[in-house]
């Protein structure tokens, strides 16, 4: 939440989903990792298996490639624009050019250490075949999570390590989204929206924040012309059932 303002977000294009699955996944284990718990270092591994499904797809370093030139060559084109923090904006450019560097360096799939890992892509097998890896399945995680919380961290600060320049990336990509534009005030009507989008923009990210107060939830239609927003009722019902209601909220429409 943010100002005390619950936000949902909805991505646009594939990357943006990658980008957002793997913030997730790191988020998930930094908040699990200060705790001394068996199940806090599972939900850990879990993590780290999601993590390196993610990053198993081939395609996955041009994808980036191209997204980080795309946002550098969009900033460098603001250079010579009246009103520009020239030295905010070189710091951006100097920082986005140090992502290009490094994915240049990557000869194929990220983080091979990660991938090249025999106990974690143990559990990982165990995993493609069922929801949870059971410790009668795989006796050396079961030896494993019955170490300290020292022993645990060491293991698991390694795979961070693997995985740091993805995670920066990842960060410093949704950062500069979402920064791209403020939220706007604007009104439902009948619990329904929808405004026109320039189609020659490349759409990223749509960023809706409500009230807790309004008991909705947003479903998100986004086209190339147009956006439709429609607010349901958040039941636990299989029948969805529309929040027919005037309220205000706010939207960001994020693109680079």
């Amino acid at each position: 939440m943010e100002n005390q303002t619950i936000i949902y977000e909805q991505p646009v294009n594939e990357l943006m989903r990658i980008c957002l699955r793997l913030e997730h996944c790191f988020q998930q284990i930094h908040h699990f990792l200060p705790i001394d718990d068996v199940w806090a270092a599972r939900c850990i591994t879990a993590s780290f298996v999601e993590i390196l499904a993610i990053l198993d797809r081939p395609d996955l370093k041009t994808k980036f490639t191209q997204e980080i030139q795309r946002m550098y060559e969009s900033f460098a084109k603001l250079q010579d624009s009246p009103g520009v923090d020239a030295s905010m904006l070189n710091h951006i450019l100097s920082d986005i050019e140090s992502l290009k560097s490094q994915l240049s360096g990557i000869s194929s799939k990220f983080a091979p250490e990660l991938r090249e890992d025999k106990f974690l892509d143990g559990i990982k097998q165990n995993l493609d075949y069922q929801a949870s890896p059971y410790s009668f399945d795989i006796p050396a995680y079961h030896y494993w999570l019955s170490h300290s919380y020292e022993q645990r961290s060491e293991k698991i600060q390694a795979w961070l390590t693997s995985v740091a320049f993805v995670e920066s990336m990842v960060n410093t990509i949704l950062s500069f989204i979402r920064k791209s534009n403020y939220l706007h005030p604007k009104q439902a009507n009948n619990g329904f929206f929808e405004q026109s989008l320039d189609s020659t923009v490349t759409w990223q990210l749509i960023r809706i924040a409500l009230a807790p107060e309004i008991a909705c939830l947003p479903r998100i239609s986004v086209g190339r012309h147009r956006l439709c927003i429609s607010f349901m009722h958040p039941n636990t019902e299989i029948k969805i059932e529309p929040f027919e209601e005037n309220f205000d909220f706010q939207l960001s429409c994020c693109a680079i």
